[in-house]
């Protein structure tokens, strides 16, 4: 194990035994929810996981370490008082040189569960091709690090502040296997979606089948979307995004923060409560699919 991965004890204990794992995303605490929208959150994520039979494995980089698994207290004080940068993979080489504290994105989190040799990872809503990418290129690194990494990631869907067609084609150019888990649409994380990109799938094991055969044949995993526990529609969020992309960032990371909260000004809370709801619901799914592959 290289000298800069620190698995908690409960994370280093679980992997010697062969005990199932969930990553998780720190980004989604530190510049994602607000307190004490995190906390609640983040707590309710990691029970469902335990309640599932698996453990969570949140991962933070500071001081020069990888760290996945917080105390509940470290992880209180993280939602309560945010500190570090928004890392995605190409910043781990150097927050690491330089001993600085960060929040790891979708991207990070892959690189740094697959150095540990985890499997499954679980997030809200993955990255992909930006609005406009034809005169601003902005392409996130989730779908380079998913198309190399081995393992099967959980989400609702691409954030549907993106251009979702445009990462469709992303996905099937870059030949990442995607699984709808018992649903006909792919999800855009506040909404079910209307687009029928993937395979549907509805059991477990066709889910734990399909991603050892990815790994066999592809060399990769898979991505797992499934829709949001509460839905809003589409042309309600289009309507509210509008008027969101008129004062947008030109590219940056700050682009998907400033949308999503936009969105979540404009519909009063809701996209939210929606985000909540989805981020505990995936967190639960990861669980079940980490405990059937080892069962299986």
């Amino acid at each position: 194990m290289a000298d800069f991965l620190s698995p908690s004890m409960e994370v280093a204990s679980a992997l010697a035994s062969g005990q199932p794992i969930v990553a998780l995303e720190s980004s989604v605490w530190v510049q994602g929810l607000a307190w004490p929208d995190n906390w609640e959150t983040a707590q309710q994520v990691e029970q469902a996981v335990r309640d599932e039979g698996a453990i969570p494995a949140v991962i933070w980089i500071d001081e020069g370490l990888i760290h996945f698994g917080l105390s509940a207290g470290a992880l209180e004080n993280l939602c309560k008082e945010p500190r570090g940068a928004k890392l995605n993979v190409a910043d781990l080489p150097g927050a690491l040189a330089t001993r600085s504290a960060g929040a790891t994105t979708v991207s990070a989190s892959l690189r740094a569960a697959e150095m540990l040799g985890l499997k499954v990872f679980a997030t809200g809503g993955v990255g992909g091709v930006h609005r406009g990418w034809s005169e601003h290129p902005d392409f996130s690194a989730d779908l380079l690090e998913m198309a190399r990494t081995p393992l099967l990631t959980v989400c609702a869907g691409v954030k549907c502040v993106l251009d979702v067609e445009a990462t469709l084609e992303a996905l099937e150019t870059l030949a990442i296997p995607v699984y709808r888990y018992q649903t006909d649409t792919f999800p855009e994380f506040f909404s079910a979606g209307s687009r029928t990109y993937g395979i549907r799938m509805d059991t477990l094991e066709e889910l734990c089948r399909a991603y050892q055969l990815g790994r066999q044949i592809l060399g990769r995993g898979c991505l797992v979307v499934q829709e949001p526990p509460t839905s809003i529609s589409p042309k309600v969020l289009h309507k509210w995004l509008h008027k969101g992309l008129a004062s947008v960032p030109k590219g940056g990371k700050e682009v998907t923060p400033f949308l999503l909260q936009w969105l979540a000004k404009s519909s009063s809370g809701q996209t939210v409560e929606v985000n909540k709801g989805l981020l505990v619901s995936n967190a639960r799914l990861a669980a079940q699919i980490a405990v059937a592959m080892k069962n299986g």
